[in-house]
């Protein structure tokens, strides 16, 4: 999220300095802001230059991406997936201890949980687990 945000407030803050140009040059050429120009054509001469401005502003915050990354919120965001993504399965014996398992599955499909003391479990058709030594 704050990857996607600092492109588009990078993007927008370069098109509000095109926007800026374009005025002055909507100032030059009219003389001051004597609006007689249909609104089309103003919009166009303001637009022009911010368009550009926005693209290469895009393009900046391209470049910058390691710096978005390397911010503290984002790495924290980032370490917080690997770790979800590393979780490992565990189950919860009669007593209520929890207790992380290696999964093995035979060739008939069964899968079964051996905990760190030599317990096995056996999954069930749900969540639920049996233990068989």
């Amino acid at each position: 999220f704050k990857i996607m945000l600092g492109y588009v407030l990078t993007a927008l803050g370069f098109m509000l300095i095109g926007a800026a140009v374009g005025g002055i040059v909507l100032w030059i050429l009219m003389g001051g802001f004597d609006l007689d120009l249909p609104r089309w054509v103003i919009i166009t001469i303001l637009a022009v230059p911010s368009v550009p401005m926005g693209i290469w502003g895009l393009w900046t915050a391209f470049g910058s991406t390691s710096e978005f990354i390397s911010s503290p919120f984002a790495s924290k965001i980032a370490k917080g997936m690997i770790e979800w993504e590393k979780k490992q399965p565990y189950v919860v014996d009669e007593n209520g201890v929890k207790q992380y398992v290696e999964e093995f599955t035979d060739m008939s499909g069964r899968k079964t949980y051996t905990t760190s003391d030599g317990r096995v479990y056996e999954k069930n058709g749900d969540d639920t687990c049996t233990r068989i030594l």
